[in-house]
């Protein structure tokens, strides 16, 4: 809207500026119409001349004037937008009960201490290996664990007879070496340590596009 009016101003303005040029000297073009060629023709290239002077230096104030306007109301929608996003972050972020919420949904996963009593292998939803010396199962069922966690876990001999309860089990079996470490230091029953959290959310994403769970170990490395 406000593009169209600025072009309906320009036109106006260029208009006047023509009719104001043009008009004092109708007359004078009328009497010299009565002079020879060459006068006449003198007479209007200095008219067209002085009309074009006087456009030209019309357009460059309308176009200076134009990028001021531009340019003011350009900064001006970025101020509303960054003072809407201030507005926003402060009225979540801000907002007592906001944060008095998050506190309480933190503190109740902390408190939620999950039985440390080892479960079968076959309820897992995979296996980390390392690749025959550790292995540790992961358990998640989102609304009842608000995290992964270390479902049961076997070292050496311990570690083999799970992996071959995982195979005929169908469970998913992952070689991650440095990930299957860090976890195995975790006591069962427990949740998996924070900075695991995007190394074990990989792994998930990656069992979950298989299309179907063969007998072979999955080797996926992830950095902690």
């Amino acid at each position: 809207m406000l593009n169209l009016l600025l072009s309906v101003l320009k036109a106006i303005a260029i208009g006047a500026t023509l009719y104001v040029q043009v008009k004092p000297v109708l007359g004078t073009l009328v009497l010299l119409a009565n002079s020879d060629l060459t006068t006449y023709w003198h007479a209007l290239v200095e008219l067209f001349r002085h009309i074009l002077r006087v456009i030209l230096g019309l357009l460059l104030a309308i176009a200076m004037i134009d990028f001021a306007m531009q340019k003011y109301f350009h900064a001006k929608k970025l101020r509303m937008s960054h003072e809407d996003i201030k507005k926003e972050y402060k009225q979540s972020e801000g907002d007592p009960h906001v944060k008095g919420h998050r506190r309480q949904l933190a503190q109740e996963i902390l408190n939620q201490e999950p039985s440390a009593a080892p479960k079968p292998v076959e309820d897992a939803d995979m296996l980390l290996v390392n690749p025959t010396h550790y292995a540790v199962a992961l358990y998640y069922r989102p609304g009842e664990t608000p995290l992964p966690l270390i479902h049961c876990k076997g070292e050496d001999e311990e570690a083999l007879a799970l992996i071959a309860r995982a195979k005929k089990a169908g469970i998913p079996v992952v070689q991650s070496i440095w990930l299957t470490r860090t976890l195995y230091r975790s006591k069962v029953g427990k949740y998996i340590p924070r900075p695991t959290l995007q190394a074990v959310g990989h792994i998930y994403k990656v069992v979950r596009q298989l299309d179907e769970v063969t007998d072979e170990v999955i080797q996926v490395e992830v950095e902690l």
